[in-house]
Parts: C-alpha cells; sequence; structure tokens
C-alpha cells in the first residue's frame, strides 16, 4: 500500500463538503469532480496510516487490509471507504460520510486511483 496514489473522484454531495469544493445549503444533492491522493506513509503488517487530499483540504487517515491483502478500509475524521487493489498499481475505493453532529454534508464516491 505505500506510495501515492492519485485519481479523480466522481462525488455527490449533500450540504458543504470543503474537501469536495462544493459549497451548498443541503437542500439538494450537487455531483463535482475533485482531484485526489492519498499518499500512505506507513504500513505495519495489515495497518497502514498516511493522509489525503485535494486542492483544498487535507485530512489524517487509517486503513487496515482483510486477510486477502487486496481489499481492505480506511477512515478518517468523518468518513470511511472501502477499497480493493485490481491491480499492483490500481485501487478501486468508495468513501461515505453521513451528516456530522451539526449536519454539515454528506459525501458518496467510488474511484479509481493509481499508484503514482
Amino acid at each position: 500500500m505505500l506510495g501515492t496514489w492519485s485519481g479523480v473522484s466522481n462525488v455527490a454531495v449533500i450540504g458543504n463538503a470543503p474537501k469536495h469544493h462544493e459549497p451548498g445549503d443541503g437542500s439538494e444533492a450537487k455531483f463535482v469532480k475533485t482531484d485526489f491522493t492519498i499518499v500512505i506513509e506507513a504500513q505495519e503488517g495489515r495497518n497502514f496510516s498516511g493522509h489525503w487530499k485535494s486542492d483544498s483540504h487535507e485530512e489524517n487517515i487509517a486503513g487496515a487490509l482483510m486477510n486477502d491483502m487486496k481489499s481492505g478500509v480506511i477512515v478518517d475524521s468523518d468518513g470511511s471507504a472501502t477499497f480493493k487493489r485490481i491491480s499492483a498499481n490500481v485501487l478501486d475505493l468508495c468513501y461515505v460520510h453521513l451528516p456530522s453532529a451539526n449536519n454539515k454534508s454528506s459525501v458518496a464516491l467510488c474511484s479509481e486511483y493509481k499508484r503514482q
């Protein structure tokens, strides 16, 4: 998992989600494309950590691989992702976060990331 992975996320957003450059009042879904980079800086066995970032936001992540060492989960401060490595350098990932306590935003996205 170590390395830098990049891709364009196709995002469905309700509300204000600064990671995705999309302000809103929460009344309807908006569809945006956002360039994202995932940087995995450390790995020990099936666990890893790093950060992901867009042009406007950066956030720490932690993750774990399933027994097959191809599928797994990632969490950040407000959401989670499931992923599967399609090949050594291609990652298929879906991310969600539900409305927070202040009902700020909801996000759903699925994207392909390639290791740089």
